[in-house]
């Protein structure tokens, strides 16, 4: 029935106008900005950096302290130089990613927000024929020459902190056997002091 013979005829039924909406438009554009997440409620956060450090094994047995120039984007588009550092856990697994929130460039200006992150990653040098397995075993790979096997020889073997290991073929002896030095590799867990085996 007509809504005006009910309330009166002063009533008018209501546009789409969202109410008192001279800056928002109708009521339908307003949801839809709403929902995509319009600026006006949104927090934007600043550009994240990525970082790549490079570390050799015996680095990795006894951890390290990182230095680095962090470049900063302010929300002006001016760019600053930071100083930062960062501990690195004997035992670090290769290809870990550490994250230091907040740290990265601001938000563009006239966005309300925070700072991206940094992140950094950290893996090994390649050493040659050595190769080191999740649980921090090292793996080196040494060509003997026939008759030390046939005839058995002592051959010297070079660990990661730079001393040697000496391991003893018998005679006869196989091709592709393993030896193992226990204790020899890289610390089982990151942080920890026990070592895992040189094979």
């Amino acid at each position: 029935y007509d809504v005006q013979r009910k309330f009166g005829s002063h009533f008018n039924e209501p546009d789409n106008e969202f109410p008192g909406g001279d800056g928002f438009g109708n009521l339908s554009e307003f949801l839809r900005n709403f929902q995509r997440g319009s600026s006006f409620h949104r927090l934007v956060k600043g550009r994240s950096r990525k970082y790549k450090f490079v570390l050799t094994l015996d680095e990795v047995l006894v951890g390290k302290k990182i230095k680095f120039d962090h470049k900063v984007q302010h929300p002006n588009g001016e760019i600053t130089v930071e100083n930062r550092e960062l501990d690195i856990p004997k035992g670090v697994k290769d290809g870990i990613v550490f994250t230091i929130n907040n740290m990265g460039d601001y938000p563009p200006d006239g966005h309300n927000g925070i700072r991206g992150d940094i992140y950094i990653q950290i893996v090994y040098e390649p050493r040659h024929e050595t190769i080191v397995d999740g649980a921090g075993n090292v793996i080196y790979r040494m060509h003997v020459p026939y008759y030390d096997l046939m005839l058995g020889t002592s051959i010297e073997v070079p660990l990661i902190e730079g001393s040697k290991g000496i391991v003893k073929l018998g005679p006869l002896a196989k091709n592709g056997m393993k030896f193992r030095l226990q204790g020899k590799g890289l610390p089982a867990e990151m942080g920890q002091d026990d070592r895992s085996d040189f094979f």
